[in-house]
Formats: C-alpha cells, sequence, structure tokens
C-alpha cells in the first residue's frame, strides 16, 4: 500500500512511464550524457593540460598513491545499493530512506578508516606526506555517502539532463579550484582540494536537483531483498577496484612516486576516453533495459544497439590515442611527460577491449541474476592479478601495464558464458555487432600508423591536421556503416536526413 510520501515522491520512484517510452528516453537521456561526458571530457583534458604544465611527476604520484588504496573504501561508500535501487522495479520512500541511511553510515565508516590507515601508507610507500593527503581526501567520502540515493533516483528516472548540468558545474568549478591552488601553491594539494571540492559541488546539485528528503529509518520496509543484491554488485566492485588498482599498488612500490606519475599520466588520456563515455552509455543503459527485462525480444534488441554504439565511439578514440600519442603527450601535458608514452600506448589497447566487454555483465545484473554478475567479476579479476603479476616478473612496468590489457583477452570466453547464460543475447549476436566497428576502426588506425612512420611529419600544425583528418575518417566509416545498415545499424543516419528534409 502507498504511502503519503510515496505519492509526494512519485515522480522519483514509479517507472511505468520510462518502461512505455524506453526508446524516446533513451535517446533524451543518451544525447544529454553524452554532451555532458562530452564537456567533462574536455574540461579534464583541458585542466590536466594546465595541471600537468603547473605540477610534477612526483606531485602526482604521491596524490595517485592515496587515491588508489583509499579507493577500496569507495567500494563500501556505495555497498552497490546504488545499482540496486535504479534496477528495482517497484520502490517505496521507505525503502530508500532505510538505504540512504546505510549509505551515510558507511560513508562515515570509510573516512574514520581512510584517516586511521594514513601511517600504513606512508609505511607501504615511504612517503611522509602522504598522512596529510589521505586525512584530507578522506571527507570526500562523508559527501559521497550523502550522495549515493539522491543520484540514484534521478538515474532510475533518467533525468540525464539534470545530472549533466550538476556534473559539468562541479567538475568545472572544481577544475578552476585546483588551477588557482597549482598556480599559487605549486604542489599536489591542488590535486587533493580540487577532489575534495568536486565530491562537495556534487552533492550539493544533486539535493537542490532530487528535492528527496529521506525519512527516518524503519525496520519493516523490506529492504533486505535491495541490500542482498546490493552487496553483490559490491563483492563485484571490491575485485573490480583491486583490478584497476593492483597495477598502479606495484608500480608505486616497486619504482616509487616519480615513476607512478609517469605510468598514471600515460593511462589517463585512454582511461578517460573509455570511462567517460562508458559510463555515459552505462547509465542509460542500466535503467532502460531493467525496464525490459520481462521481454526478452526487445531486451536483446535494446542490448546490440547499447553495444554498438558503444563500440563506435570508444574504439575510434582508443585507436586515435594508440596512433598519436607522443602528439597527445606533447601537446596537452609538456615534453617533461615523455616517458608517459609507451604507457599511453598500452593503456590505448585496453581502452579499446574493455568497454565492449564489460557490457556483458550489465546483463545478468538486471536480469536479477547478481550473484552470476559477481562471479563474471571474480573472473576477471583472478585474471588481471595473475596476468599483471606475471607482467611484473618478466618486463618490469611496462609487463605490468601489458598484464593489464592481455587479462582481457584470457577472462573473455569463461567470462561470456557466465554473462550470457540464461539470457536472450547470443554470443555470436555479440560478435556480429562488435566486428563491424572493430574491423573498421583498426584498418582506418593501422592505415593512419603506417603513414605517420613512413612519412612523418614535423610541423605541429601539420600534425595537428593529420589528427583531424583521422578523426574524420572514423565519423565517416561510422556514418557510411550505419548508412547501409552494415553490421548492426543504428539508423541515426537516416534519421538525421529524414529531420533534414522535413
Amino acid at each position: 500500500m502507498s504511502s503519503p510520501k510515496d505519492k509526494q515522491y512519485s515522480y522519483l520512484f514509479d517507472t511505468s512511464q520510462i518502461n512505455r517510452e524506453v526508446s524516446q528516453k533513451s535517446v533524451k537521456a543518451g544525447a544529454a550524457n553524452l554532451i555532458s561526458q562530452g564537456l567533462s571530457l574536455a574540461i579534464t583534458l583541458l585542466r590536466a593540460a594546465i595541471l600537468a604544465r603547473l605540477l610534477t611527476p612526483v606531485d602526482y604520484g604521491v596524490f595517485a598513491m592515496v587515491v588508489v588504496v583509499s579507493s577500496f573504501a569507495t567500494i563500501f561508500k556505495d555497498l552497490g545499493l546504488s545499482t540496486a535501487t535504479i534496477r528495482e522495479k517497484n520502490i517505496t520512500h521507505a525503502q530508500v530512506s532505510n538505504l540512504f541511511w546505510i549509505n551515510c553510515l558507511v560513508g562515515m565508516v570509510s573516512m574514520a578508516v581512510v584517516w586511521a590507515a594514513a601511517p600504513i601508507m606512508v609505511w607501504f610507500y615511504h612517503e611522509p606526506q602522504l598522512t596529510a593527503i589521505a586525512r584530507v581526501l578522506a571527507v570526500a567520502f562523508l559527501f559521497g555517502g550523502l550522495t549515493v540515493q539522491h543520484q540514484a533516483l534521478l538515474r532510475r528516472q533518467m533525468q540525464f539532463g539534470k545530472l549533466a548540468v550538476i556534473m559539468v558545474f562541479s567538475s568545472l568549478a572544481s577544475s578552476l579550484l585546483g588551477i588557482l591552488i597549482a598556480y599559487f601553491q605549486g604542489n599536489y594539494w591542488a590535486l587533493v582540494w580540487m577532489q575534495v571540492a568536486q565530491n562537495f559541488f556534487l552533492m550539493t546539485g544533486i539535493w537542490l536537483a532530487t528535492g528527496w528528503i529521506p525519512g527516518l529509518p524503519t525496520i519493516r520496509a523490506g529492504t533486505g531483498k535491495i541490500i542482498k543484491v546490493g552487496l553483490d554488485v559490491a563483492g563485484l566492485n571490491a575485485f573490480s577496484t583491486l583490478t584497476r588498482s593492483i597495477d598502479k599498488i606495484l608500480v608505486g612500490r616497486l619504482v616509487g612516486a616519480a615513476n607512478l606519475g609517469l605510468y598514471n599520466k600515460g593511462g589517463q588520456v585512454p582511461n578517460l576516453v573509455s570511462g567517460q563515455f562508458r559510463m555515459a552509455f552505462f547509465s542509460v543503459a542500466l535503467p532502460a533495459l531493467s525496464s525490459l527485462q520481462s521481454e526478452k525480444d526487445r531486451f536483446a534488441s535494446y542490448y546490440h544497439t547499447f553495444l554498438s554504439s558503444i563500440c563506435w565511439v570508444t574504439m575510434p578514440l582508443s585507436v586515435f590515442c594508440f596512433v598519436y600519442a607522443e602528439e597527445i603527450i606533447h601537446v596537452y601535458f609538456g615534453p617533461q611527460w615523455a616517458g608517459s608514452v609507451p604507457y599511453m600506448r598500452i593503456f590505448a589497447l585496453h581502452a579499446f577491449l574493455m568497454p565492449a566487454i564489460t557490457t556483458l555483465d550489465q546483463i545478468p545484473l538486471v536480469l536479477g541474476y547478481s550473484r552470476r554478475y559477481l562471479a563474471g567479476g571474480i573472473v576477471r579479476s583472478i585474471g588481471t592479478i595473475f596476468c599483471v603479476g606475471a607482467g611484473a616478473a618478466v618486463y618490469g612496468i611496462r609487463g605490468i601495464a601489458l598484464g593489464v590489457v592481455l587479462a582481457n583477452i584470457v577472462t573473455f570466453f569463461p567470462f561470456c558464458r557466465i554473462c550470457l547464460k540464461g539470457s536472450p543475447v547470443r554470443l555470436s549476436q555479440y560478435f556480429q555487432t562488435a566486428l563491424v566497428p572493430l574491423l573498421s576502426t583498426f584498418s582506418i588506425g593501422f592505415i593512419f600508423w603506417a603513414g605517420k612512420n613512413f612519412y612523418p611529419v614535423t610541423s605541429l600544425s601539420l600534425q595537428l591536421l593529420v589528427m583531424t583528418g583521422c578523426m574524420l575518417t572514423f565519423i565517416t566509416a561510422f556514418l557510411l556503416c550505419d548508412y547501409f545498415n552494415i553490421g548492426s545499424s543504428l539508423g541515426a543516419t537516416r534519421k538525421i536526413l529524414n529531420m533534414l528534409n522535413r
């Protein structure tokens, strides 16, 4: 039975309209998300270019040491409860209120754990300045815990336009603060306060946008089932965080802050490209697929559209980063970061593979197979730890980065088997959808790579012109494949032409 609060906040809890209008909602949400992620990416790249000239590899290295270790506490700040809120067909004010207070409590505990763990970080890395950095960054966990459920409610309703404005504003405001601190102080505190400020601005904006005020916790709200799903998601997040962090932990421990700064900077652009757009698509796909979980044909069709979209965006950008790694490092970060070039090329390969592969784990998640979702993540994590360890033993730092890439290939088939079991999506359809963007971008990338090596260009203006030509070629390949229905067509080109001809 609905309570007065359920009726008051029905605009946040009721998803019946999304089910009826999933295509229209997805297009609008996808557009808003792509615009916001594109703007956030532009802000991040501009900020990175400026800060790279104001700070040193050591500054980035000591900051990364704390972020890598404290990222484990981030898992428990969320506990997977945001995903549980989004995927639930029916949810009440009392249930979300209980989840809110759980997230708040866990956020406070995470803050205390990071604060107390600061001396351990100093002992592990032999960097005394980590104590102060860790204790300031710990405050961000409190802001994060207060944000989880409000942000989940906006995503549940696919209100990505509002989220876009908030995220762009928080990114811009925190970037300006970080640049000012770097200019006047010139050390790692610019990165620290920028991170804390971004969490604070995000929390403030999301609270104002939802207008939802949580109630007091109640015992009989029926939250147990939702928490169970959340804990399975949190379990996967724990393994995923270990997977993402193990390489940086090893590099920081083995070769120190300066080399970790170069390693981290090498992965920054490829990881931004794959991460920003991957999250943009995933944020839209999760609520949309959740609304279609009882309709097998529509579910499979939407998934393949989702996969095709993410491949056509992330694969060309990743190939671009691989081919033009030297130019990107020189133009955006400056010659002092030249040591990052090999790592950028390796991480570009990872960014090429990872987004398309990880679309698979959304399938068991939205179909309610949360344990299968967890099992898939464990398989990928074990594979990554093994490959990274083997790479470190054989090839050192570059071997660690290569291990991250190799793990995507080693774990692919067992990961597919786990994720696709009992779903309406077939592996043959998966390959058919991904094959055209994969072959197209690989072929174009090879042509520009060969041209660059056989006919090198020294002028910066000509380099930028060739790089622009490369991106235009990728876009042309997509438009032609989409128009002539080669592979899994999105139909975007014909829709745009029809609109222009009206």
